[in-house]
């Protein structure tokens, strides 16, 4: 599976989520500590958190080595955990004024990519079209 120059390949994926996971694990409690990570500890904590995405790392390097639907699902996975990140720093926001938001935006890019990687690999008509539908122009 040979994706376009510059596009997000699986290795580059788990190259995101591998360190995000280690870093979870390694860090512990005080590093992952501040107010936009008050409801990420809130919900599972820095082991949950970390383990999952260390998880979500092996399961890209794994899916490549096999089918564009596994790939597709890889992906999808990805992109619902980094989802489930913004929900926790958006929650985190609204409950601590203190909170950065810059997680959110990042997060949700990181998120984004992922979808994106997963409908360049995707074989399926109906996800092919909805994306069409997604990212065309409306013409005035």
């Amino acid at each position: 599976m040979t994706p376009a120059s510059g596009a997000l390949t699986p290795f580059r994926a788990a190259c995101l989520a591998g360190p995000l996971g280690a870093v979870m694990l390694l860090g512990g409690p005080r590093r992952v500590g501040g107010p936009s990570y008050s409801t990420v500890v809130a919900t599972g904590g820095e082991i949950v958190w970390g383990i999952g995405f260390l998880i979500l790392s092996i399961a890209l390097l794994v899916a490549n080595r096999f089918t564009h639907r596994l790939l597709f699902h890889a992906y999808m996975a990805a992109a619902t955990g980094y989802g489930l990140f913004v929900l926790a720093f958006i929650s985190a926001a609204y409950s601590t004024p203190t909170a950065g938001l810059t997680g959110i935006v990042v997060y949700g890019w990181v998120a984004w990519l992922h979808v994106l990687a997963g409908t360049d690999v995707s074989t399926g008509r109906h996800l092919a079209r909805c994306y069409r539908l997604i990212t065309r122009r409306r013409q005035p």
